[in-house]
């Protein structure tokens, strides 16, 4: 029996020093500061702590997200954020084919902006964003009802005067 157990511990040691060569993309593309979303130095500082790891190019990559298996599920986390909204490209953002307004209208540039902020006011205030699994270890991004307001009064301002 102990035999068994011994090698079965080794085997699972063996496969997880293996999978440590399996190489992760844990990249932080160059950041145009003319380009990232501009919003005032609190709203910066709160959007930074709660989004910014997986919603820029400027994450944060901890030391527990270059051991395998579970690199490979942040780096996917991240890439998969980006795609969705990347606060460093801010001025690059534009509607794909398929984002069109209820009316079945494509969206303008600065319209699809206003809904992407509108979209971010909503998942942070359902609580959606940041997703649970991040706040399990990152007990800091959780955002406050207070500092909900200060995002909040800031979205509202920017979608009343558009969103460059």
């Amino acid at each position: 029996m102990k035999k068994w157990i011994k090698r079965i511990f080794l085997t699972l040691l063996a496969v997880f020093v293996v999978i440590q060569l399996v190489p992760v993309d844990r990249t932080n593309p160059p950041v145009d500061p003319a380009k990232k979303l501009q919003p005032p130095p609190e709203v910066e500082a709160i959007l930074r702590e709660a989004c910014y790891d997986c919603h820029s190019n400027e994450t944060r990559w901890p030391w527990y997200s270059y051991v395998a298996p579970v690199s490979w599920w942040i780096a996917n986390h991240v890439q998969d954020g980006r795609r969705g909204l990347n606060l460093s490209d801010w001025a690059d953002l534009k509607p794909g084919l398929e984002d069109t307004q209820l009316n079945g209208q494509p969206y303008t540039a600065v319209e699809y902006k206003r809904k992407i902020l509108s979209d971010m006011e909503t998942d942070m205030q359902e609580g959606r964003m940041p997703i649970a699994s991040y706040l399990l270890i990152h007990h800091d991004a959780r955002v406050t009802p207070e500092q909900y307001r200060v995002v909040s009064d800031w979205l509202d301002g920017v979608m009343s005067q558009g969103s460059k």
